[in-house]
């Protein structure tokens, strides 16, 4: 008789579903693993795409009518795979799922990487514990927990893990999730997809068709160093040892007009500056890219604003991934509204876009790559 590494109460052993692996899943997991690069990551890799394979095979025959789609998870980008038992990105209808893979499961406790519940692009509604037999050619899945129940337990543990700790991967009881595998397929069938909201979902990171904006920033307040919240002055924003180098990359176009496309110049008479970090979650690395607004009085038009535009990665001496993508909306929602867009090549260290306008106008920044957007808007 086929046994799960880990002892199961005989009341449970028959709740937990098990899904048979074909040969076919084999001989691909082998190909996805031989992909990564990295030796101490293949093997991970190969389980991981076990347990991805037959897991999306199974669902597809529960729940024929419900769309799955497997082709964007982290264990089929292989230049973004490493030695995770976390994968991300499986679309289940309306619902994200995240499948936490084990080869052994020998304690009565599993770790959680913190980020899977705190990233924004990462976080999922569903939580899937699945153990590779793979001798037995054989997958059990040992339950699965929504993203408000292991985030509520995550914040009971703050007074234990104290806040230096907090911030770190954590531990959470396998008694946690729920084994009957089959409410997770009722939740996938009936529940809307805003039933088990997100952390900042709807205002950092959405998809590029369903934007939503958050109020107005108010560049004026910056000059009396009030920011809004995730904002800072450029002198905050980098340690002191970068600032300077960073400073220097940010320059102003030798011509006016309405859009400028620029390149590395001198500063000039730069007065207010605001930086905030955006995480584009694992496309990216789980790297963060900087939006950067600068505005001074323009030397020409006296009654209007230079204002600078520019997208950077987090760390000085680091590129953008190739065709990210910026784009600029001067008087956004108006008949007069003006569009301008750069995208960033294979060795950019940064893109930008500059404007010139009147206090009191409105601009909206959108910063995009593949599916993803992020939407700023801003008065004067």
């Amino acid at each position: 008789m086929m046994k799960s590494s880990l002892p199961i109460q005989r009341k449970l052993a028959s709740r937990l579903k098990i899904i048979g692996l074909e040969s076919e899943d084999f001989e691909k997991a082998r190909e996805i693993s031989q992909e990564v690069n990295d030796e101490r990551c293949r093997w991970q890799t190969y389980l991981n795409a076990l347990a991805l394979l037959g897991f999306v095979e199974w669902l597809k025959e529960q729940i024929p009518n419900i769309k799955i789609n497997s082709n964007k998870c982290s264990v089929l980008q292989p230049e973004f795979t490493n030695n995770s038992n976390t994968i991300y990105h499986l679309q289940v209808g309306a619902f994200k799922l995240c499948l936490i893979v084990v080869y052994e499961l020998k304690h009565e406790s599993l770790k959680i990487a913190h980020e899977s519940i705190k990233e924004v692009n990462l976080a999922s509604q569903f939580y899937v514990l699945i153990e590779v037999l793979e001798e037995q050619a054989k997958l059990i899945v040992h339950g699965f927990i929504r993203y408000d129940e292991i985030a509520k337990y995550h914040q009971s543990l703050r007074q234990e893990l104290k806040e230096v700790n907090y911030g770190k991967d954590f531990s959470i009881p396998v008694s946690y999730f729920d084994p009957e595998i089959n409410n997770l397929l009722l939740s996938t069938r009936f529940l809307k997809g805003n039933a088990i909201p997100l952390p900042g979902y709807r205002h950092h990171i959405m998809n590029t068709t369903t934007k939503k904006i958050k109020s107005l920033i108010d560049i004026g307040k910056w000059l009396g160093g009030v920011f809004d919240e995730g904002w800072l002055s450029l002198e905050d924003f980098y340690p002191p040892s970068l600032y300077w180098e960073e400073h220097k990359s940010l320059s102003w176009g030798p011509t006016r007009g309405n859009f400028k496309t620029t390149q590395n110049l001198e500063i000039q008479n730069v007065e207010i500056t605001g930086s905030k970090k955006y995480d584009l979650g694992l496309r990216l690395k789980s790297k963060k890219v900087a939006l950067v607004i600068r505005m001074k009085p323009d030397e020409e038009l006296k009654d209007e604003k230079d204002v600078l535009v520019q997208v950077c990665p987090e760390e000085v001496q680091q590129y953008l991934p190739q065709s990210l993508k910026l784009k600029v909306t001067l008087n956004p929602d108006t008949e007069n509204s003006d569009t301008e867009e750069v995208i960033a090549r294979r060795s950019d260290n940064f893109i930008q876009l500059e404007f010139n306008e009147s206090p009191g106008k409105q601009f909206k920044v959108e910063i995009s790559y593949e599916e993803l957007a992020i939407v700023e808007q801003f008065v004067l």
